[in-house]
């Protein structure tokens, strides 16, 4: 019977330890997730910030050039070559800028001879520039010909005199995206279906995330994903931290039994002997040495029992009364106080 109380008590406290630790472990899990979904938001948000700062810079440059007196005058004459030679000019003062083109408000062909090519999207742009600025895009095929492209509109008196169209070179904001690594985290840049940069090593694949944040006066959003995925080694370190305290608290019961076991064997050995002793009528001698408390009350009680026993025998002997032992310490004398006996 104690081999199974103990079993089932072990059974119990092992079960419970590793009940905590599996807790702990998962509040840990948890914690570690939102701080990977607060580290992948700040990262994009950093990201959003900077890229939106450096568009608002390039669009600001190329509304000073759009206001150039020279600019406007070369729209004006509307030669071809002036409007190359001025736009030449233009290249000298932005960094970063691959090519530069002042066109007229009936433009229509696309651009083949110079790099970057001027393709059928750019056209389409600088077609819509002249009802409203554009937002930037990444244009043309991989490549030589791929570019950012920025057009804005040329005004004078209210009237569009045409369009100022920049090719930059995308890594201006495709190295931003990937400067940005940090491990477990991936950030991509996407333009509608097109994925412009990524962070992460998984160039080719896309993010699979609902998280995504619009980036300021363009058409662009940054998607961000955290990845969950379980460690290996510190799953190893974590289970050693839950099974180890486990084992202790077994180990621990499993000597807890032996021991008691033990002990109570040599205290129902000191019971034995005295109850033996009680039964025989001898005399019970001064010491039953015991290790429980508990065992030390039954000898008390097996004593006093002894010597009630005792008594009510000398009692019988010497006055002839019938002396009835109901518990250890509750006994009658039947006749004990009649008036004609004197003790």
């Amino acid at each position: 019977m104690m081999g199974r109380i103990f079993s089932w008590l072990s059974a119990i406290a092992v079960l419970m330890v590793l009940i905590a630790g599996a807790g702990v472990y998962w509040c840990n899990m948890v914690g570690m997730t939102d701080i990977k979904r607060e580290s992948a938001m700040t990262a994009a948000n950093t990201i959003s910030v900077g890229i939106a700062t450096q568009i608002n810079l390039l669009n600001s440059m190329l509304d000073k050039m759009a206001e150039d007196p020279a600019v406007i005058s070369a729209l004006l004459v509307a030669d071809p070559v002036l409007l190359e030679e001025t736009a030449s000019k233009l290249e000298k003062h932005m960094p970063e800028v691959l090519k530069i083109r002042l066109l007229l408000p009936n433009v229509s062909e696309t651009d083949e001879k110079s790099l970057p090519r001027m393709g059928f999207a750019d056209l389409e742009m600088v077609q819509q520039s002249l009802l409203k600025n554009q937002s930037p895009a990444i244009q043309g095929d991989k490549g030589v010909d791929r570019h950012l492209a920025i057009a804005r509109r040329v005004m004078q008196n209210n009237q569009v005199m045409g369009v100022l169209l920049a090719s930059l070179d995308e890594q201006l904001i495709n190295k931003m995206i990937r400067a940005t690594h940090v491990k477990d985290i991936a950030i991509e840049l996407k333009q509608a279906s097109l994925i412009l940069a990524k962070s992460s090593d998984q160039a080719s694949e896309s993010i699979n995330s609902e998280e995504s944040i619009k980036i300021a006066n363009t058409d662009w959003e940054i998607n961000y994903s955290y990845v969950t995925y379980l460690d290996v080694k510190n799953a190893l370190i974590s289970g050693a931290f839950i099974i180890i305290p486990a084992l202790i608290v077994l180990v621990t019961l499993l000597i807890g039994k032996r021991n008691l076991s033990e002990i109570l064997t040599r205290d129902l050995q000191s019971l034995i002997k005295a109850f033996k002793d009680l039964m025989s009528h001898q005399n019970m001698p001064g010491n039953y040495p015991v290790h429980l408390e508990e065992m030390n009350a039954i000898i008390s009680n097996l004593k006093q029992y002894k010597r009630v026993l005792d008594k009510g025998a000398e009692l019988r002997e010497d006055f002839g009364m019938n002396i009835v032992v109901k518990e250890d310490r509750e006994f009658d004398l039947d006749g004990y106080f009649d008036s004609d006996l004197k003790l």
